[in-house]
């Protein structure tokens, strides 16, 4: 499946959804899921 996480602010996260997205990054990928990641610097 092809995942993407949009309007993050900064992969590994500080804080917020960011770190929630930051721990499941990996157990993601290694399920097989194609991941990407959108964001922008603050």
């Amino acid at each position: 499946m092809k995942i993407a996480f949009l309007g993050i602010k900064g992969v590994p996260g500080h804080h917020g959804v960011e770190v929630v997205v930051d721990s499941l990054l990996p157990h993601l990928a290694a399920l097989g899921h194609e991941l990407t990641v959108y964001g922008y610097d603050t």
